[in-house]
């Protein structure tokens, strides 16, 4: 019985793991397609790029993926450091995109900006309240 138990407990701490795994990179292979598209021929297009990518594809992927994380009770505290990553890898598809090709192209090397973190942050704290919340009603309805 107790086997059974401690099999069953790893089980789920696997699944947990897997979980929290798989929403990380589920973002990272969305974030770095948005960076490929770019230099392979977004910048044609830049101000289609910008508004697909910049105002629609990162900020929706950065709330529904912090919803996730806000339900998810294994997070625990680690949920509130992911603003910070959400906020960084925003300020960086910004910076590997528009800066980067604005430096080859005029030999001019535009370093990121902090303020660049904002939208990944608010959307990221967005999601992550809305997540929170969810899974505190579910727990309220459950007791």
């Amino acid at each position: 019985m107790i086997k059974y138990l401690e099999e069953s407990t790893n089980n789920v701490k696997s699944r947990r793991k897997f979980s929290k795994m798989m929403q990380i990179i589920v973002y990272l292979v969305i974030w770095s397609m948005s960076i490929i598209v770019f230099w392979i021929g977004g910048r044609l297009d830049a101000m289609g790029y910008s508004l697909a990518v910049f105002y629609l594809v990162l900020p929706i992927t950065t709330f529904v993926i912090s919803i996730f994380m806000g339900k998810d009770n294994s997070w625990a505290n680690y949920k509130w450091l992911m603003l910070l990553f959400f906020g960084v890898m925003y300020m960086l598809a910004l910076y590997a995109t528009f800066s980067l090709a604005n430096a080859i192209a005029f030999d001019k090397n535009n370093l990121p900006k902090v303020a660049d973190m904002l939208p990944g942050i608010l959307c990221s704290a967005a999601g992550l309240l809305t997540g929170t919340i969810i899974n505190a009603i579910k727990t309220k309805k459950s007791h």
